[in-house]
C-alpha cells in the first residue's frame, strides 16, 4: 500500500524530522509513504500542485506565527474542504486549546508539538489502517498487487477464480464472489450471479443492460434487476452509499 503525504510547515527542519520519523516507521511496519514537503500555504494550493493527489495533509496549524496577518493551517484547511479535499488532514500545534476547532474541518487526528513517536505511531497505524480498507490485496507466486477499490469496475468469477476488471487491466485471483462479497465497499453490488459491479462506474442502466466507464457492456440478472436499480437510484442521488 502507498499512502502520499504532504507536510504543510514553515519550519524545515521540524518538517524534515517529521518526514524521516514516519519514513522510519513506515519502514519498519512495511508500509510505503510517498512524502512531500511544502514551507508554505501557497506552494502547496497553487500553481501546479495537485493538492488532491494526496491522501494525508499532515499541517502546521501556526504558519509564519510571528507574522499577525499570515494565513493559518486551519484557514488553509478551510480553503481545501470547500474546494472539494475530502481526504485526511491532521493537524500539527503547540496548542490543544486549536482541538476543537478541528472538528469544523473534519481533521483526522492532531499532533502536539514537539512530536513524540508514542504519539505519532498509534496515529499512523489508524492512518494505515483507514486506508487498508480502500485497498483489495491478493498474493501469486511472482508479486504482491494492491488495487485500489475506486480503481475496479466488476469482479466476475471463472469458476475457482475470480477476475477483477479495472480501466486498464485485468487481474485473475483464486478466490469466489461468495467469498469476497462481504469484504467489499458499499458500492460493489451483484448484478448477476457470475458478477459484481461498482456503482461509481456505472454511466447508465438501459431494460437489463449497465453500461460502464470503459464503455464495456455487463448483463443484469433477473433476480438481481430491481435491487441493482434500487441502488444505483440511491448512489447518484444521494452521492454514494
Amino acid at each position: 500500500m502507498i499512502i502520499n503525504a504532504a507536510i504543510l510547515e514553515d519550519n524545515i527542519l521540524f518538517a524534515n524530522q517529521l518526514k524521516n520519523l514516519i519514513l522510519i516507521w513506515a519502514d519498519k511496519n512495511s508500509h510505503n509513504f510517498n512524502i512531500d514537503v511544502f514551507n508554505s500555504a501557497e506552494n502547496l494550493i497553487s500553481g501546479n500542485t495537485k493538492y488532491t493527489y494526496y491522501d494525508v495533509i499532515f499541517m502546521d496549524i501556526q504558519l509564519q506565527p510571528d507574522v499577525p496577518s499570515a494565513i493559518t493551517g486551519m484557514d488553509i484547511a478551510k480553503k481545501l474542504r470547500l474546494s472539494g479535499f475530502d481526504n485526511d488532514i491532521i493537524f500539527i500545534t503547540s496548542y490543544q486549546e486549536y482541538v476543537f476547532e478541528g472538528y469544523n474541518v473534519n481533521a483526522f487526528n492532531f499532533l502536539l508539538k514537539p512530536i513524540q513517536t508514542d504519539k505519532l505511531y498509534p496515529v499512523l497505524n489508524s492512518l494505515i489502517e483507514k486506508y487498508s480498507d480502500k485497498q483489495y490485496v491478493f498474493k501469486n507466486r511472482q508479486s504482491i498487487v494492491s488495487i485500489p477499490y475506486a480503481n475496479i469496475i466488476t469482479i466476475t468469477s471463472n469458476l475457482h477464480e475470480i477476475n477483477i476488471m479495472t480501466s486498464n487491466d485485468t487481474y485473475t485471483d483464486r478466490s469466489s464472489l461468495e467469498t469476497i462479497a462481504d469484504t467489499l465497499p458499499k458500492s460493489f453490488v451483484r448484478c448477476h450471479k457470475t458478477c459484481i459491479v461498482n456503482l461509481s462506474h456505472i454511466t447508465k442502466i438501459e431494460k437489463n443492460t449497465i453500461f460502464l466507464s470503459n464503455k464495456k457492456l455487463q448483463t443484469i440478472g433477473r433476480k438481481y434487476l430491481t435491487t441493482l436499480k434500487n441502488s444505483y437510484l440511491t448512489y447518484i442521488m444521494g452521492g454514494g452509499i
